[in-house]
């Protein structure tokens, strides 16, 4: 029973340690040392010692007027939330296990079908012109045609 006992606490030990370590990530460190310009003085220009080679490193895109880390932290973002909504699409999950990947898979799906869309707006704009195709009537002074649109809207 004694002996027991430390291979318990040991067995314990080694679990409570495996359990405690963090998952090894690579990401960023918060101040990179690779960013700063070292041949300015930090008394000078402490922006340019901070921030010196990254300026250096980085051109802004040509659809941007400027350009930071923040920016590459939303384009970052965009890109990862990019792929979770196209991974929704394709899974098939059943809708009352996971309704939040098929309400995100749907929605994505959606945007992406372009036939619909168009053949959606062509509608749209059917309507408009018709719209004001009537409106210059009404307004030149000739008969409106009131009669025919609320006969078309009306149930039969």
């Amino acid at each position: 029973m004694k002996s027991f006992i430390p291979i318990i606490i040991s067995i314990f030990c080694a679990f409570n340690l495996r359990a405690a370590t963090p998952p090894q990530t690579e990401q960023n460190p918060p101040l990179d040392p690779k960013n700063m310009d070292t041949s300015v003085k930090p008394g000078d220009d402490f922006f340019r010692y901070a921030n010196g080679a990254w300026i250096k490193r980085t051109e802004i895109p040509p659809e941007y007027s400027r350009w930071g880390a923040f920016n590459e932290l939303i384009e970052r973002n965009n890109d990862a939330l990019h792929v979770i909504a196209e991974q929704a699409s394709k899974t098939q999950v059943d809708p009352k296990l996971a309704p939040e990947t098929q309400k995100v898979g749907d929605y994505y799906a959606s945007g992406i079908d372009e036939k619909t869309i168009d053949a959606s707006l062509a509608q749209v704009r059917m309507r408009r012109t018709a719209r004001a195709t009537l409106r210059r009537r009404c307004r030149a002074g000739s008969a409106c045609p009131i009669a025919t649109i609320t006969r078309s809207r009306t149930p039969t």
